[in-house]
């Protein structure tokens, strides 16, 4: 039998009780470690530090503070959301044990929630970038998101353009409606959202009939400011068509610094957002959907009626796209004026509006091939001769 080490004969025994001994840190640094049993003492020593496994969620939160905090404002938004799901999902788990399985039946669970292919790429992308932070850390040796595919046969989420009537309503109650000056801008220039409301006076030329697009409003902890456009390809100027010049006016004493929409100051999300639903409520594009509002005193879900647009800004967008397809301006031109980074994007809405257009001739085709096959009465030529 092995003799059990005299552990205190190992250490100074000091005037307090405890055994003091020492050790060194990966940089050589003694570091003095106290302790009144001398065994325990040389455990704590000379024993490897235990390691406590590491979460996903305390992965995930680190990957986000290196990583989206660096991005947009408006990016982050949606990063953080989609974050916080995956750190809900997978709650308390060591990083090893969301493996290929875990990660395949939430992308599964989002698909049978309703959620568009797209939003379901976005989430296993999340996934993937995760866990090569982590290998990149040392974490973990493999990343199981390789084994996972995105379900198929999700659907595909498109904004369509508005309806004629729409487009006819937006500038009939452009100069009546609340905030209506706003949806015919985004109908007559084809900006995005915060290029439009990142506008100045001085950026619309009345004689030259342009307006240049050199800036965009980001919105960030409740505060709109101003930043360049995301790419080069932002920076452009469009015409200032007629039917926009005929009620864009700029007001008396105000400044060529101001912003079209909002001031002196740029618009703040919490604003455009009652702005745009009052316009939508003003012309009649909005719905109502039951929702939540708290509990009533017995503790049962309180049920009220929400207000919800029909329409969003940038359908107005796909609107002028779609009118541009329509006056058959080439796809390079409409690159520019939409400002779009690559001609594919602009391709994709073409190829789309193509297809849109074949669908419908299609339809008006079996129409009149249908008249063409009944006779006078609306009897089918086939039923008639069958009589005879």
């Amino acid at each position: 039998m092995q003799k059990k080490p005299d552990y205190a004969a190992l250490y100074v025994l000091r005037k307090d009780g405890r055994y003091q001994g020492y050790y060194r840190d990966a940089d050589g640094k003694r570091h003095a470690v106290c302790d009144p049993d001398p065994e325990r003492l040389w455990h704590r020593i000379n024993d490897p530090p235990e390691v406590k496994p590491v979460t996903f969620a305390e992965v995930a939160e680190a990957w986000q503070v290196e990583h989206v905090e660096r991005l947009s404002a408006h990016t982050q938004h949606d990063y953080v959301h989609r974050i916080k799901m995956l750190i809900h999902e997978h709650d308390g788990a060591e990083l090893t044990e969301v493996g290929a399985p875990e990660i395949n039946r939430q992308l599964m669970r989002l698909a049978a929630q309703g959620y568009s292919a797209k939003s379901v790429k976005a989430y296993r992308s999340m996934y993937k970038q995760i866990f090569d932070y982590a290998i990149i850390k040392g974490l973990t040796l493999y990343n199981p998101v390789a084994a996972v595919s995105t379900p198929r046969h999700l659907p595909r989420r498109t904004r369509e353009a508005p309806s004629d009537d729409v487009i006819r309503l937006i500038q009939e109650r452009a100069t009546t409606a609340h905030f209506g000056l706003f949806p015919l801008f985004l109908i007559f220039t084809g900006f995005r959202r915060g290029e439009a409301l990142a506008v100045q006076w001085q950026d619309i030329d009345f004689k030259a009939r342009t307006i240049r697009c050199t800036k965009t409003v980001e919105q960030l902890d409740g505060k709109a400011r101003i930043k360049p456009p995301k790419t080069a390809a932002g920076v452009r100027t469009v015409p200032l068509l007629d039917g926009l010049a005929a009620v864009l006016k700029r007001p008396k004493g105000s400044k060529k610094t101001d912003f079209v929409f909002g001031g002196a100051d740029p618009m703040t999300a919490n604003r455009y957002t009652q702005e745009w639903l009052l316009w939508c409520r003003d012309v009649g594009l909005v719905e109502h959907r039951p929702e939540k509002r708290g509990k009533t005193p017995d503790g049962k879900p309180r049920i009220a009626q929400g207000e919800y647009p029909t329409i969003t800004a940038h359908q107005l967008r796909h609107g002028y796209a779609t009118i541009l397809y329509e006056a058959g301006i080439d796809e390079i031109t409409a690159k520019d004026l939409l400002g779009h980074a690559d001609i594919t994007t602009t391709h994709a809405i073409y190829t789309h509006l193509r297809q849109g257009k074949r669908a419908e001739a299609a339809k008006k085709l079996n129409a009149e091939f249908g008249k063409i096959a009944s006779g006078p009465d609306g009897k089918l030529i086939a039923e008639v001769e069958k009589v005879r």
